[in-house]
């Protein structure tokens, strides 16, 4: 485990649950059967994941 401070812990921590919730809304709405909403859906999911990559690979670093 990196000794960080406190603060570092609680960010890094809020950021892995905004990205966790932001996919689950994101697959809550998928559900509802909008062929518009699918379109923007794949737009969104690639910047998701290079959301999540990007908090993943920083935490990486500060190890």
């Amino acid at each position: 485990m990196p000794q960080l401070c406190p603060s570092m812990w609680t960010l890094y921590y809020m950021i892995v649950m905004f990205v966790l919730y932001f996919m689950l809304t994101m697959i809550y709405f998928m559900k509802i059967d909008n062929s518009n909403y699918l379109e923007n859906f794949k737009l969104k999911n690639k910047t998701i994941s290079n959301l999540s990559y990007l908090s993943v690979s920083s935490v990486f670093k500060s190890v």
